[in-house]
């Protein structure tokens, strides 16, 4: 046992044992396999797991240091000798014990005496007949582990090309990490399941003399890896005080070691064969797996119907099939038996292994719960006796987005949100980014919390991650990406796509656009499992209840479905689906309500202040909102507020501009067709049926100022409107003198009665006692007028203009939707 070869505390292997082991394999590789299986004169592998002695003249080749030893003396033609492997049994690993006194000649050899290090060949062995064999996949681990148990070895170390056993296959779970310990029966179940590192039979010789197994990396001597020493504890040890709690309550303890897979594999059922009897058809049915050397991965049962389910692997589906069939020939003939079926399209295992399962409530709901926010149908369910892992049958297409979502479910990794930018190189969706990059390292501290965002598109422009869920760089320039080599035209269809294929369960869009094609792709996303999870108001049939009892049932709906909805939700700070035709609009909800999606839009009224937030708290605790009124144009405030006998209104609209508190087109503003569409989303959050049409508002245009063609680039435009607006300075200046002598203000306020669902917008004389009154700058405002706010209204006001104040309320409504993600999953 050379330190420097097997060490467990991390030190390097020299170079001069690096440098032996590789002269060592060039020289297998010269022998070639016909001359090791002839058990040539010079070759002996006498089936002791590869342990060589070697007398060839080509001897000078090999490094100095090397020496070939045969510890076991001369054991050919011997196959009593301890060292012999025998082909395993299906039922288990060939008996290591069988021949005590070889097992003691076996540590005869005097280590001081002879060479310091001896290399064997893995893989291969001898069958009990004496026909020379392998020991198939891991079968090296398996030599190493037979070894270590006849050589009363202190340990065995498996180099790897990994850092030891991963949380998750890192393939498909870019946050999984290597775990520093496993119990034994935690490796075998995580090998059994799929885990590619180990194989379940290596455990197995060093489990009675508890003889630790390292898996590290070769290509990463220094660190550590994983240690696999020891047994869980039985259930009958585990049960003994009989309290149950839990896992959640106990703070940074998690439950499971790993999350791990098997694929291509299918579902063989046998339904209603209640006529025959549970006993009976269960003995039968794998019998005839047996009888036809079927491995069945997993059962489930319902006694019920006695139906039975079980997993077999894909390439034995149809063997499997036939022999069933064959088996209840004479029950199908008489409908005894219901149907014998087997799934037709590619299945995978998805299993949680841990000892800290048993007696910990909440694991499964928590396993569960994680897929099917990932949108990720369950197919078969199975726990093992031991209470150590738990296993479902996915699609194969889910696999990877399952794997992700249980990982993130324990807190395995930090949540992570995939998120596409829709209008990423607008001023709103660049302060967005902006945003999102400066708090990307407090969110992963304080939330635990992951922003990836996949991609970003422009008007004409898009670019995606080059593979499913792969982050963006977007420290970098945007406008440079989406003129680069790898961005492509923007194609809608393409993003879908790339949504749907996105193994990271949290998917969110942020359509920071004001395109009426875009939101037409709202009702789709959400009907195709691009949805979203956190509590949101559901407008129910306008005709079946009066508005409060519709809004308080569709809140109390929304949030018993809580608990099955699904991730990636739309957030939309543009109005073009939440004001637009009232049909789409209740397609999209019907779409929502069907799939439990989610569609944020907080910002699509007030930029960041709270007041679709505050209204729907309203609503769901029991309220009766009675009116709503106030100022939601941010352009309008700032304009009426600075206007006075020195500062024309054209004056004030174009500092406005340069501000960058309007709309693209300012006449979307003074036209009052912005503050339109607010105000229809309010009225539909009261459960009004309003359209645009239906608000009457009042333009500070004229009408050919309002449909007048401007020519030239964005700037260009802006001029010739400001210069078209002088017109309009004599007039509005006379409006505000007439307010000013009375001690009013002018403000654009709007009304919403839910008594008679009419709804206003127009610009009026406000007196002192009027909310308005003291509005500043850009400021909103919206007062709640309710039967419990009877004295004075309930008053949300704050400054809501600009890109910045409304890319914080995406950003808010992201947080939202990622805080929901993690409490889902601590």
């Amino acid at each position: 046992d050379d330190d420097d070869v097997d060490d467990a505390n991390g030190e390097e292997i020299d170079a001069a044992t690096l440098e032996m082991m590789m002269a060592f394999q060039e020289r297998q590789d010269r022998l070639g396999n016909d001359e090791a299986r002839n058990g040539d004169d010079d070759n002996d592998y006498n089936g002791n797991a590869g342990v060589a002695d070697d007398d060839n003249d080509d001897d000078d080749d090999l490094h100095p240091r090397l020496e070939f030893l045969d510890q076991y003396g001369d054991l050919e033609g011997d196959d009593d000798a301890d060292g012999v492997v025998e082909d395993a049994p299906p039922d288990g690993p060939p008996d290591l014990d069988a021949d005590a006194d070889a097992d003691a000649n076996a540590n005869d050899a005097d280590a001081d005496h002879t060479a310091p290090i001896v290399i064997a060949t893995g893989f291969v062995a001898t069958s009990s007949e004496g026909v020379p064999t392998t020991l198939k996949r891991s079968g090296s681990d398996y030599s190493a582990t037979i070894f270590a148990k006849v050589t009363h070895a202190s340990r065995v170390t498996m180099w790897k090309n990994t850092d030891g056993v991963y949380t998750a296959d890192p393939r498909r779970v870019p946050e999984a990490f290597s775990i520093s310990s496993l119990k034994y029966d935690e490796a075998m179940e995580l090998a059994y399941f799929g885990a590619q590192v180990l194989h379940p039979l290596a455990m197995v010789p060093c489990i009675d003399s508890n003889i630790p197994v390292y898996v590290r990396n070769i290509f990463n001597p220094a660190f550590e890896g994983t240690v696999i020493q020891g047994r869980c504890a039985s259930l009958s040890e585990v049960n003994k005080d009989g309290k149950v709690v839990n896992w959640r309550s106990k703070r940074g303890v998690i439950p499971i070691k790993g999350i791990t897979s098997v694929d291509r594999v299918s579902l063989l059922t046998l339904e209603g064969a209640s006529v025959i009897g549970g006993a009976e058809v269960a003995e039968r049915f794998m019998g005839s797996m047996a009888d036809a050397g079927i491995n069945v991965l997993m059962v489930t049962q319902a006694s019920s119907e006695s139906s039975i389910t079980v997993v077999v692997p894909e390439d034995q589906g149809k063997k499997a099939l036939g022999a069933l069939r064959s088996t209840f020939e004479l029950e199908l003939s008489r409908s005894n038996v219901n149907a014998i079926s087997l799934t037709d399209t590619p299945m995978s295992i998805v299993a949680i292994v841990g000892e800290g399962m048993a007696m910990n409530s909440g694991v499964s709901a928590s396993f569960m719960s994680s897929l099917a926010k990932a949108n990720v149908n369950i197919r078969v369910i199975a726990q093992g006796s031991s209470e150590r892992q738990v296993a479902v049958v996915v699609a194969g297409e889910d696999t990877s987005r399952a794997l992700r979502a249980a990982h993130m479910a324990f807190t395995l990794s930090q949540t992570t949100c995939s998120v596409v930018i829709l209008g990423g190189t607008g001023k709103l969706g660049s302060a967005l980014i902006r945003q999102l990059n400066a708090q990307k390292e407090s969110l992963k501290k304080n939330l635990n919390l992951g922003v990836c965002v996949s991609a970003i598109a422009s008007r004409k422009k898009m670019i995606m991650g080059e593979s499913s869920g792969l982050c963006l760089s977007t420290s970098a320039d945007v406008d440079e990406m989406l003129t680069g080599e790898k961005a492509k035209d923007l194609d809608m269809e393409a993003l879908t796509a790339m949504l749907e294929a996105d193994v990271n369960p949290h998917r969110v869009v942020v359509d920071c656009t004001n395109d009426d094609g875009i939101a037409g792709f709202y009702e789709r996303w959400m009907s195709s499992g691009i949805n979203g999870e956190c509590v949101q108001w559901e407008v129910m049939e306008r005709n079946e209840m009066n508005h409060n009892s519709k809004t308080q049932i569709g809140y109390l709906l929304n949030t018993l479905s809580m608990s099955i909805s699904q991730t990636s939700p739309v957030i939309s700070p543009g109005r073009r689906a939440g004001a637009g035709p009232l049909s789409r609009y209740d397609a999209i909800r019907e779409a929502q309500r069907a799939n439990s999606a989610e569609w944020q839009y907080e910002s699509s009224v007030g930029a960041a202040l709270p007041i679709l937030t505050t209204l729907r708290d309203l609503l769901q605790t029991g309220d009766e909102v009675q009116r709503l009124r106030g100022c939601v144009s941010g352009t309008m405030a700032y304009v009426f507020r600075t206007m006075d006998e020195n500062t024309p209104f054209s004056e004030a609209v174009r500092q406005a501009m340069e501000k960058d508190f309007t709309e693209n087109d300012v006449r979307e503003d003074l036209s009052g067709y912005d503050a339109t569409r607010k105000i229809v989303v309010l009225a539909r959050e009261l459960g009004l049926n309003v359209s645009m049409e239906d608000v009457e508002v009042e333009s500070l245009l004229p009408d050919d100022i309002r449909n007048k063609e401007y020519e030239g680039d964005t700037e260009a435009m802006r001029a010739a409107v400001i210069e078209d607006l002088k017109a309009l300075d004599g007039p509005m200046l006379e409006r505000w003198r007439e307010a000013r002598r009375d001690d009013r203000e002018l403000r654009y306020k709007f009304v919403i009665d839910v008594a008679t669902g009419k709804c206003s917008c127009k610009l009026s004389a406000v007196d002192s006692k009027d909310t308005l009154y003291r509005l500043r700058n850009n400021e909103n405002l919206v007062a709640f007028e309710t039967t419990r706010y009877t004295t004075s209204p309930l008053i949300v006001k704050g400054a809501a203009a600009g890109p910045e104040l409304a890319a914080a309320g995406i950003f808010a409504d992201l947080l939202r939707l990622g805080r929901a993600f993690s409490t889902s999953q601590t």
